[in-house]
């Protein structure tokens, strides 16, 4: 039976943490001696997504009624869509979602 000394395999170490972190798409903001400060770049949601084709569509009808669809996807993305931030320790990094 083998035993394990020191950290436990299920928790990852502060590098291990900070490499997935920024694998899955977290940029670091800042890193210092006791982490690093970790922030997610804004996501388009589904009404984004749907409205920027909707108004690209839109284009080849009508530029007034595109730029009338453009408009609100855009406030809903600069105003509504959240930036995520955490702070991974480096005492106890964890998982980074």
């Amino acid at each position: 039976m083998a035993m394990l000394i020191g950290k436990s395999s299920s928790a990852p170490d502060y590098p291990e943490a900070l490499a997935a972190a920024t694998r899955s798409g977290w940029q670091v903001v800042t890193e210092g001696p006791s982490g690093a400060q970790l922030r997610r770049p804004k996501r388009w949601s589904l009404f984004g997504k749907i409205g920027t084709a909707a108004a690209v569509a839109a284009l080849g009808i009508d530029w007034q009624l595109s730029l009338l669809i453009a408009v609100p996807v855009v406030l809903e993305f600069v105003f509504l869509s959240p930036s995520k931030s955490v702070f991974l320790s480096r005492e106890k990094p964890h998982r980074v979602n």
